[in-house]
């Protein structure tokens, strides 16, 4: 059975090696000439000597300043916010229950009622 499969394989791969273009391959033209130049052109070697025109000396940078925003005004109102007096809540209630005792707090206005004829 072996020996039949193997046959048929031997078969088919030559019928399948038919079917493939043996065609020279196509050379491209201006690909060729490039690599020809590439390879035949010389580069010259640089020097230390050729970037001293083109490069500037390296320069330590100067040390950034801390920069002043006029805080003496500032200084100021924050030792008069300290020296104002704290108020709290309780105060605030008080101040109010006092204000509700003395007047009436709950008015109510009288509407006059229009005849109104359905």
């Amino acid at each position: 059975m072996f020996v039949q499969l193997s046959k048929r394989l031997v078969t088919r791969s030559a019928g399948a090696a038919r079917g493939f273009s043996l065609s020279v391959a196509r050379r491209d033209l201006v690909q060729d000439l490039y690599l020809k130049e590439l390879r035949n052109t010389k580069v010259a070697s640089m020097t230390s000597q050729d970037a001293q025109g083109s490069v500037k000396p390296w320069v330590l940078p100067s040390k950034p300043s801390a920069p002043e925003f006029g805080l003496s005004g500032a200084v100021d109102e924050l030792n008069a916010y300290e020296a104002q007096e704290v108020e709290t809540v309780g105060e605030q209630e008080a101040a109010e229950t006092t204000e509700a005792a003395e007047g009436d707090w709950l008015v109510l206005e009288e509407v006059e009622e229009k005849d109104s004829h359905h």
